[in-house]
């Protein structure tokens, strides 16, 4: 019955009494309303089932499925990088997967998260992919298997398990040709059918390689034979000891014969046999013949009789000359010529006439012709003198200076002329004394050349020096000449006249200060005005105009100090009240070009010294390689040509750097790659040919650098 049909049934049971009440609800309990609803009893559907929603939850114990497909992903989208499988909860804890993996196209297995939209991810160190095997009919039973590259699969091996744990007795090539080889780096390789005899003498036939390393060190010569059966170890003979024929004398030493190629033995004694090698005996001593040539071994009897006909070599110290064996002292030792000289004689040496040592006699006193030569107590005598040269004794200069004063010096504001000490006209002198009380200053008058005198006096008197009061003030007349000092009431009235004149603020503060707080008075009264001047260790502020910064008073003053062009400034900040004072020199063309010149920074040269800071290093702009190099054959033509490299390198170069073998820019056999000291690899290009491909480990090359920075 449908939802009309009970609804039409209602309507009839109400008006006709056909239907009951309860027969109605009782259909509409058995009918399932389109909003939604459960049901209690089983329901069958013969036809398609479809699901819109995004989730369908199964709550049975056991889910069976006729199809022999469940098909994952049905709407085909591409699953890029997601996975796509069955999902296994282990508990509340744990999630397996058994997922197909796009990025790689394998079937994965291992724990995972899976979110609320269905999606998995396989932990850290999970996902792990699952392996396939070949078909059942190619596997035996006891054969270990194998993995199969081309197929991508485990495939049977062909050896026993129970033979991996057998001991192999021997190994045995003999059933088929055995191929030996040998390469001076990996070593002899056994190849061939081999048959393998385990322990308990059960047998194995297996095709295969044996790789023996073992390789010749210094000294050995080891290769296979021509035959390929087996490989021959010998001594080196041109690196190695090995003499051929056994030495007969004791203590040999074998030599190598170069003509020969081959080494002999030659006896070792410390006695002089000929044709023996020579060796020091138990006192570490040996002999030799008798020298012949230059280049031969002398021997003690040699050394000691050339010695015994000889005496130790004398060499001509100072005053010393050795002429044909024969001593003697040189003129520059002095000398007396006679063996019995008269007492204080002293040699001299003459140098006009007869050139030589003469013998001359010194004497204490005045005597004529001798040497002076001092008393005991260290006194020399001389005659009374008569040339203005001559030595002057004590009396000749005591009578001298008998009746004579000591002489005077003139100091500051005296003169001495003829004997006359007078004043100088620097000194300030009074011609008229003044009467008293009457106070003068003396003054110097340039057009009489003399001092005279001007009384000083507090009022405004003429012809008197002014002189101030007791509160410091000068009292002037009134003035008359543009250059005559102004009084108090002239000034005034001036200002009467010709208006309000510009505020001068006077700052409360020591001369030496450079900060300051300014009252509330003295801020006002620079506000009140834009000619107002600030005053200031005798210096005149002025305001700098109206672009100043807003908040604050910037005044200036520029001036001279000690040949110095200054400029200095006040600037006050309005809301503090507080003034800093900022001093500048204003430097000429000759200091601006001292001040700025460590400040450019010095033209980049070329350094054969690398740096080692790694300041210095980023400062370096170009490299310089120089390569040397006697390996023609992997470059050729480039020993001696360079490459340059932006910024610091210090081994080769890198990649895709250029070295050409001529210096003009040709480009012939150019060389495009790397060079560095464990490895070399590039291009060689030359005309008309194929590139040349270099690479090369360690190659045969040193570098010489240069640093431009």
């Amino acid at each position: 019955m449908s939802y009309f049909d009970a609804v039409v049934y209602s309507k009839l049971a109400k008006s006709s009494g056909g239907i009951t009440q309860d027969q109605l609800d009782a259909a509409l309990e058995t009918k399932y309303d389109k909003t939604g609803g459960s049901i209690t009893g089983d329901v069958a559907i013969t036809g398609n089932l479809t699901v819109s929603g995004t989730t369908t939850t199964e709550k049975e114990k056991q889910l069976l499925v006729e199809d022999n497909v469940i098909a994952t992903n049905a709407n085909k989208v591409d699953l890029q990088t997601l996975l796509s499988g069955l999902a296994i909860n282990k508990n509340a804890d744990a999630t397996y997967g058994i997922m197909y993996d796009p990025t790689d196209d394998t079937v994965k297995f291992g724990e995972g998260t899976l979110d609320e939209n269905n999606k998995f991810v396989f932990k850290d160190g999970e996902g792990r992919p699952l392996a396939i095997r070949a078909d059942s009919s190619q596997f035996a039973d006891g054969y270990l298997v194998k993995w199969d590259e081309d197929t991508m699969s485990f495939v049977r091996a062909d050896l026993k398990a129970d033979n991996v744990s057998k001991k192999i007795d021997k190994i045995d090539f003999s059933n088929g040709q055995a191929t030996v080889t040998f390469d001076t780096a990996d070593g002899m390789t056994v190849g061939g059918t081999g048959m393998l005899t385990y322990a308990d003498q059960s047998t194995h036939q297996v095709a295969t390689d044996i790789e023996i390393p073992i390789i010749p060190g210094n000294g050995v010569i080891m290769d296979a034979t021509t035959s390929a059966n087996h490989v021959t170890v010998k001594v080196d003979p041109e690196h190695s000891v090995y003499m051929a024929t056994a030495p007969e004398a004791e203590n040999a030493i074998p030599v190598y014969a170069k003509s020969s190629k081959s080494w002999v033995g030659l006896t070792a004694t410390p006695s002089a046999t000929a044709s023996s090698v020579v060796t020091r005996d138990a006192s570490g001593r040996m002999q030799a013949g008798i020298p012949a040539n230059d280049g031969d071994v002398a021997i003690k009897s040699y050394v000691d009789t050339a010695v015994g006909e000889k005496q130790d070599a004398l060499t001509a110290g100072t005053g010393i000359d050795i002429t044909d064996n024969t001593i003697k002292i040189t003129d520059k030792v002095a000398r007396l010529e006679s063996d019995t000289p008269a007492s204080y004689s002293i040699p001299v040496y003459v140098g006009v006439g007869s050139i030589g040592w003469a013998e001359t006699t010194s004497s204490t006193s005045a005597a004529a012709n001798t040497l002076a030569a001092r008393t005991a107590k260290g006194i020399v005598r001389t005659a009374t003198p008569e040339a203005d040269t001559d030595a002057a004794n004590k009396k000749y200069v005591d009578d001298s200076v008998s009746g004579k004063q000591s002489i005077l010096t003139a100091g500051t504001g005296i003169s001495i002329e003829n004997d006359t000490v007078a004043v100088t006209k620097n000194v300030a002198t009074i011609a008229t004394l003044p009467e008293l009380p009457a106070d003068v200053v003396p003054y110097y008058s340039g057009d009489l050349a003399t001092w005279n005198n001007k009384e000083m006096a507090v009022g405004a008197r003429g012809n008197t020096v002014a002189l101030r009061t007791t509160s410091g003030t000068l009292t002037v007349a009134t003035p008359a000449a543009a250059t005559d000092a102004a009084t108090k009431a002239y000034v005034d009235a001036a200002i009467v006249a010709e208006g309000p004149a510009s505020t001068i603020v006077t700052l409360s503060a020591p001369d030496e200060a450079t900060n300051g707080i300014l009252t509330e008075e003295e801020l006002a009264q620079l506000q009140a005005s834009d000619n107002a001047s600030i005053m200031f260790s005798h210096k005149k502020y002025d305001l700098g105009g109206k672009g100043h910064q807003e908040g604050y008073l910037t005044y200036t003053h520029a001036g001279y100090e000690n040949n110095v062009h200054i400029l200095e400034s006040i600037t006050i900040t309005i809301s503090t009240r507080a003034w800093v004072l900022n001093a500048t020199d204003v430097l000429d063309e000759e200091e601006i070009k001292e001040a700025i010149a460590p400040m450019i920074p010095a033209a980049p040269t070329w350094k054969a010294t690398a740096p080692t800071t790694d300041a210095d290093k980023a400062k370096v702009q170009f490299t310089k390689v120089t390569i040397t190099t006697a390996d023609e054959t992997n470059f050729p033509g480039m020993n001696g040509r360079y490459a340059l490299i932006p910024g610091f390198r210090n081994d080769g170069f890198e990649y895709g750097t250029v070295v050409c073998s001529q210096a003009d820019p040709a480009y012939e056999f150019p060389f495009i790659g790397s060079i560095t000291s464990t490895m070399a690899s590039g291009t060689i290009i030359k005309p008309g040919v194929a590139p040349t491909y270099v690479s090369q480990p360690n190659p045969e090359v040193t570098f010489t650098y240069e640093y431009l920075w």
